[in-house]
């Protein structure tokens, strides 16, 4: 059994070394940079370097981590660390990059497969398949170009110890992904709901021996949490500069609006629709114009403006179900045999991360489609080993929408092969294995009977609906190709290729509002369960 993971490792390694020739996005040489930026400047001024479009705007555990990248960089091309405010781009720097995210995916492989190991009737292996090689990882990390997988796996890590019941490594791993990147901010309510109610709560009195004990933990995790961020902050406050402040503005940056200009697949791709059609029907003024595919602040015309403060708000608030969940976790526990108990506990989280991941993804903040993978991964590790058909059936509609939601970041033609082909193994292997997945025995999830039907509907319906939208999507692509040779068509088709320049970005709402639908059901869905599995056990109580 430990050859398998190695040589099952090895095989999707080189499957991903084939890949390197792919398109790859500026993220490229944003990451380039930054490996200048660390081998060149001093650190007092890595997060003040404004030499290149692209600054250093992760936390300073990824500013460590490109500063160890950038000591075997130039073994392989001496100039992709030189600092130029201009892109820089050999095959050898591309290798190495990409080389670099392949082998560090070996963490989210390994931790996958110690979380997985026991936690569910399949194979470790099977689910660190499913978990590691989703289309997401293929074309966000693999392709697009990003670190995710690693990062994935530090927060996977956390998963592993929550089921080993070690809430003070749980606590450090988390908030040391936090320093690594901000975004797994998403997953933060529901990890400080499960440690305060499986590690602070958890047999609480209320006495005053119970509420020292309270305290006592209290600090403890205070604690753990001051060493990691001195640890990440500490060197930068021997700078003469206020290095601190410069990272919060770097790292949290307001000015950019409050969507993307590829809307993600979220509520507010919903409304940004909205305020779009009704502004149409408007006798006189502006009209809503906010997929131009450009990042700016753009308000609305009939609809409120939605303002950062508002976002914020809302993030944390639809993220409650998953903070109630984890503070009644222990006594949902107690409900089930010790053998049991792990299990449930992880589970539990997994659930709890999900929903709150996927919160923050529908109602935050200047948020990019690739978010998405932040709820995928804590929902596909529970649908592989719990694998209740409410679950999978939750997995799946979140999985298609957000798949399908990264399939514009590969806009070259000769990336829609591999688009297609790994979207299509991946989803008929998932329906498959999940035909012939048993689900666990151990019953602890609570759901209304509408929940379980609407997303049962959702998932026959958003296939056929996806399939639509793309050849929607691919038709107009086409007549926009056509445009430019429009003197040599009919009437009709001259007629139509004009209409279509002007609605160049048309497909792309297109997509980030059908895949919006699928989304919506999910968190609809996975809040009604955190609700339901929360109360449970006060109807068990009583009866």
């Amino acid at each position: 059994m430990t050859r398998q993971p190695l040589l099952l490792f090895i095989a999707v390694f080189c499957v991903k070394v084939l890949l390197f020739p792919a398109y790859f996005s500026t993220d490229f040489e944003v990451h380039r940079n930054w490996l200048a930026i660390t081998q060149n400047r001093p650190l007092c001024e890595w997060y003040f370097d404004e030499g290149s479009l692209w600054t250093l705007d992760y936390p300073p555990f990824f500013a460590f981590f490109e500063k160890i990248l950038s000591c075997f960089a130039s073994f392989f091309d001496p100039k992709m660390t030189l600092l130029s405010s201009y892109d820089y781009v050999s095959f050898k720097a591309l290798a190495y990059q990409r080389l670099t995210v392949a082998l560090t995916d070996g963490l989210f492989f390994a931790a996958t497969i110690l979380t997985l190991d026991g936690l569910g009737d399949v194979s470790a292996l099977v689910g660190a398949l499913f978990v590691c090689c989703s289309p997401g990882f293929v074309f966000v990390d693999s392709i697009h170009f990003q670190y995710n997988g690693f990062l994935d796996g530090i927060l996977v890590l956390a998963f592993f110890f929550a089921r080993q019941d070690r809430p003070l490594l749980l606590m450090a791993t988390f908030s040391a992904l936090l320093f690594f990147k901000h975004i797994y901010v998403y997953a933060l309510p529901a990890f400080f709901g499960y440690l305060l109610g499986f590690y602070c709560l958890n047999e609480f009195r209320l006495t005053w021996g119970g509420c020292g004990r309270l305290i006592g933990r209290g600090l403890v995790l205070l604690s753990v949490f001051a060493l990691v961020a001195g640890a990440a902050l500490g060197p930068f406050l021997f700078c003469s500069q206020p290095v601190l402040t410069q990272i919060l503005r770097r790292l949290f940056p307001f000015q950019r609006g409050l969507t993307h200009a590829y809307w993600a697949p979220n509520f507010w791709a919903l409304y940004n629709l909205a305020d779009k059609l009704l502004s149409l029907g408007r006798p006189s003024g502006p009209s809503a114009h906010l997929a131009g595919g450009l990042v700016q602040t753009i308000s609305h015309v009939v609809l409120p403006s939605v303002h950062s403060g508002t976002t914020l708000f809302l993030s944390f608030f639809m993220a409650l179900p998953s903070v109630l969940l984890l503070v009644r976790g222990p006594w949902i526990v107690k409900r089930h045999p010790p053998s049991d108990q792990g299990r449930v506990r992880t589970w539990l989280l997994l659930l709890g991360a999900a929903q709150s991941s996927l919160s923050f993804f529908m109602f935050g903040w200047h948020v990019h489609e690739k978010a998405v993978l932040t709820a995928l991964v804590p929902l596909s590790l529970m649908a592989v080993t719990e694998a209740s058909p409410l679950i999978l059936d939750t997995f799946s509609v979140l999985a298609l929408c957000g798949t399908y939601s990264l399939w514009p970041l590969l806009h070259r033609p000769m990336e829609r092969p591999i688009l297609f082909g790994v979207t299509l193994t991946y989803f008929a292997a998932l329906l498959w294995t999940s035909k012939r997945l048993r689900a666990s025995s151990v019953r602890f999830l609570v759901a209304p009977a509408w929940a379980r039907s609407l997303v049962r509907l959702v998932r026959r319906v958003i296939l056929p609906l996806l399939c639509w939208t793309e050849l929607a999507r691919l038709a107009m692509e086409l007549l926009v190709w056509l445009e430019p040779h429009q003197a040599t068509f009919g009437p009709a088709l001259r007629y139509l290729t004009r209409q279509a320049a002007h609605f160049r970005f048309t497909p792309l709402l297109l997509v980030s509002c059908v895949c919006a639908v699928g989304t919506t059901v999910s968190y609809v869905v996975l809040s009604a369960v955190c609700l339901g599995t929360c109360t449970s056990w006060r109807k068990a109580k009583r009866n």
